[in-house]
């Protein structure tokens, strides 16, 4: 579970603006990964064993990765 945080002094607009984040650095490849707030995102896998997704963020999330 990564948790995800707005801590920024000034409004996010989650339905304009996209988070993208790249996960690096873990020992399984995620079978599937959620949003809390959104439902299944798409993860793509990226070079050096990662992945990277995009989704909005208005001022927390989890991300569950599963094996």
């Amino acid at each position: 579970v990564i948790t995800l945080l707005n801590w920024s002094p000034h409004p996010f607009n989650s339905y304009t603006s996209l988070l993208t984040l790249n996960v690096t650095g873990l020992s399984f490849k995620p079978s599937k990964v959620e949003s809390v707030e959104h439902g299944v995102v798409q993860a793509k896998p990226i070079t050096g064993g990662g992945v990277t997704m995009s989704l909005p963020l208005a001022s927390a999330d989890f991300l569950l990765f599963h094996k």
